[in-house]
């Protein structure tokens, strides 16, 4: 879990705008999507995040996303909050806020119980 998020976080470093926090961001999201595939079991989970996190935050809410914009940045929202926090060009990924949220996400989802196996055919449980 911990090679593949490196993977994850350092395939984004050459984003643009990119920074130390937001490789540090991108390597915790690994995680947190790692977890979810473990949790889940199933890789719609880790797949329907990252697709929802990237889908809302561009298009959606016209974010840059992971250091790239989408055209539409006539209709985002400017921010006076310091570059640290939020992230700044290269999006929410890159800011300190989102790595409380990703660390807190990580912990609950590591809580979340395993779902039942079924005991259907082929289970081996007669």
């Amino acid at each position: 879990m911990l090679l593949t998020s490196l993977l994850f976080g350092l395939a984004h470093y050459g984003n643009p705008e990119a920074t130390s926090l937001s490789t540090l961001n991108t390597v915790l999201a690994g995680v947190l999507l790692a977890v979810a595939r473990f949790r889940s079991r199933a890789l719609w989970m880790p797949i329907g995040l990252h697709f929802s996190w990237n889908f809302f935050l561009g298009p959606v809410f016209s974010f840059p996303v992971s250091g790239f914009t989408f055209g539409m940045e006539s209709l985002a929202s400017s921010s006076t909050a310091p570059v640290w926090f939020t992230g700044g060009a290269y999006g929410p990924e890159g800011g300190a806020a989102l790595t409380a949220i990703l660390a807190g996400g990580i912990l609950l989802a590591m809580r979340l119980p395993a779902p039942v196996a079924s005991l259907g055919a082929g289970s081996g449980v007669d």
